[in-house]
């Protein structure tokens, strides 16, 4: 290489992978933020449908549940 030109290389290159490594940064934190609001609506979602189908359930013949153990009636 022409004298110079390695230094111009080199510069370059750090140049590119500085952006690089921030472009996967932003990557990164884009995808655990979505992926988090994923499982929040999921997580959402599956706590209404317990709290919706636990007392249509409930009948003479259903389990009573008193503290932390199920007692049947």
């Amino acid at each position: 290489m022409p004298e110079g030109l390695e230094e111009i290389w080199k510069r370059s290159a750090a140049r590119y992978e500085s952006r690089n490594q921030a472009d996967r940064a932003r990557k990164w934190y884009r995808y655990h933020k979505a992926q988090a609001h994923r499982h929040r609506v999921l997580s959402d979602a599956l706590v209404a449908r317990h709290e919706n189908e636990g007392p249509a359930l409930h009948g003479p013949w259903a389990p009573k549940m008193t503290g932390y153990r199920w007692q049947h009636r």
